[in-house]
């Protein structure tokens, strides 16, 4: 189900079909946020990873960023099919196999994704503000 995440179209792909419908999406182009990744030197293309389904399209993704898991999206039609505690539980075992004694990610508090985090292990450690300029 899950293959390693290259940087191109179908990880933007996956990352566009499934932040779109959250409000206040900005789609940033597709060469800019596959450039950040790319340039970023903490960048883990061998944790990053595209989850497909049956018919080989994309289903979800997850980018990792030394030990912080930086983004994990799924696809609408495939929400609640366990996708995101798949892809997130392979790179906690990735980052085990690596020696990492910690793993980390941030989630907003209205996001249903904060129950899997937890029961996969994850506690809150602490909360940051989030203005909005009107």
């Amino acid at each position: 189900m899950g293959a390693a995440a290259t940087l191109g179209p179908e990880l933007f792909g996956a990352y566009r079909a499934s932040f779109a419908d959250r409000p206040g999406f900005v789609e940033p182009e597709a060469d800019e946020w596959l450039g950040d990744l790319r340039d970023d030197e903490d960048y883990r293309p061998e944790l990053s990873l595209v989850a497909r389904g049956p018919d080989g399209d994309a289903a979800g993704f997850v980018t990792v960023l030394g030990n912080w898991i930086d983004q994990v999206g799924v696809v609408p039609g495939w929400r609640g099919r366990r996708v995101g505690a798949y892809l997130v539980a392979r790179v906690l075992g990735g980052l085990a196999e690596a020696g990492a004694d910690a793993a980390w990610l941030c989630v907003n508090d209205d996001n249903p994704a904060a129950g899997l985090y937890r029961r996969l292990g994850f506690r809150d450690a602490g909360r940051r503000a989030r203005y909005l300029r009107r």
